[in-house]
């Protein structure tokens, strides 16, 4: 019998680790980064590092883009730029709190965030898509980055507006939601400082829809500037520029909804290990937020922040708790499941790090059981012309 060649030694070994991926518990990696001193934070990382995706999953192509880019990294104020703003929106996440009300089960407390980390792996695709060449498929998906954090921000406002889950049970109950002007009057507060945030994502959600929601015009084709067939090119290099553009608008919508992303405090200090999910960042969370903005931009939206009468209330909070003693903080350690506390700051990047899988394992978990899907006898059959002309009618 003669001996496999490489690509089917290949492919058969692709399909053993697969199957071998469905037969394991599903896992799920997240990096956090501690700050000591964020006035010495000067690097944002490299760009698989801040989305979370594995070299050996990445094309030989998209990598040769990455190094390129990387390779410019201390010439290119913008390509930095563009990485710390990806940072910020990892971050992010741990300011989301649990929103509680009476109406609230356990599931509501973590799928209110399902719009922000769905939209989150949206944006890595459409990253990993343009180093690619995808530069159609790249523009794509970020108009779906787009959309779901505004209904991210949309959902978390009128769940806090009517003190209930039940919006968000019925989206997902009945996958339908409001139209996009009433989702934007609700993902960012009504007052002069927000108006030109609203008009940035207005005009990225129309240029988006325009050139990438349906057939598109010739003058917005990716072809124009590259090759005719599927190959980066020179220009097409730069998509990361309008997707920056566009990260930038989420990021502001974000900023002025969670005003304590501008009043970091010391957690540990303050609860130990036995922190409110959410509520408060610490130190580490607001460094990569102002890394995000000019200095310019960072006193504005500060001082927007601190007009905040929630995040004052909150801060009032914070700082009517008592300070807690190393002993203290220690003893807020859960051993049994953690195992044994060494230094503390690794104990608590350990929480951190946890806490964040955590969230996004619950927020994304499968709503549907396989076994609730019927699939036909026939297979994909089913649709073959002389299947599907006798049961077309009947299928909605």
């Amino acid at each position: 019998m003669p001996s496999p060649t490489p690509t089917e030694a290949e492919n058969g070994s692709l399909l053993e680790a697969l199957i071998q991926k469905e037969l394991n518990p599903k896992e799920l990696k997240v990096y956090y980064r501690y700050v000591p001193d964020p006035d010495k934070l000067t690097e944002p990382g490299t760009l698989l590092a801040i989305l979370y995706v594995q070299e050996e999953y990445v094309s030989e192509l998209a990598l040769s883009t990455i190094k390129l880019l990387e390779a410019t990294d201390a010439e290119s104020d913008d390509w930095k730029s563009f990485k710390w703003k990806l940072a910020a929106l990892v971050n992010l996440a741990d300011v989301f709190d649990s929103v509680l009300f009476d109406d609230t089960e356990p599931k509501d407390i973590f799928h209110l965030w399902y719009f922000y980390f769905e939209g989150r792996h949206s944006l890595a695709e459409s990253i990993l898509c343009g180093l690619n060449g995808y530069y159609s498929a790249s523009r794509a998906l970020l108009r779906v980055f787009l959309e779901f954090n505004l209904k991210q921000l949309y959902y978390y406002n009128v769940t806090k507006e009517q003190q209930a889950h039940r919006p968000l049970r019925e989206y997902f109950e009945r996958r339908a939601s409001p139209g996009w002007s009433k989702i934007l009057n609700k993902a960012v507060p009504k007052d002069p400082f927000c108006r030109p945030v609203r008009s940035r994502l207005q005009l990225h959600l129309k240029g988006l829809s325009q050139s990438d929601a349906h057939a598109y015009h010739p003058d917005a084709s990716p072809r124009q500037y590259g090759g005719l067939s599927l190959e980066p090119s020179l220009e097409g290099t730069f998509f990361w520029i309008e997707t920056g553009l566009v990260l930038q608008a989420v990021l502001w919508a974000f900023y002025v909804n969670f005003p304590t992303l501008f009043h970091p405090r010391d957690i540990l200090k303050k609860f130990g290990f036995a922190s409110p999910v959410g509520l408060f960042v610490d130190q580490s969370c607001a460094a990569f937020v102002k890394k995000s903005l000019t200095p310019a931009e960072y006193q504005d939206f500060h001082e927007y922040a601190s007009q905040s009468q929630d995040a004052k209330n909150l801060l009032e909070w914070y700082e009517s708790r008592p300070d807690l003693s190393e002993a203290e903080i220690r003893g807020s350690w859960d051993s049994e499941t953690s195992g044994e506390l060494g230094d503390v700051i690794a104990g608590y990047c350990l929480q951190m790090a946890r806490k964040r899988v955590t969230a996004e394992m619950l927020a994304l978990k499968t709503r549907r059981d396989l076994d609730d899907v019927e699939i036909p006898e026939q297979g994909f059959a089913w649709f073959d012309y002389d299947n599907w002309k006798n049961v077309y009618k009947s299928v909605k």
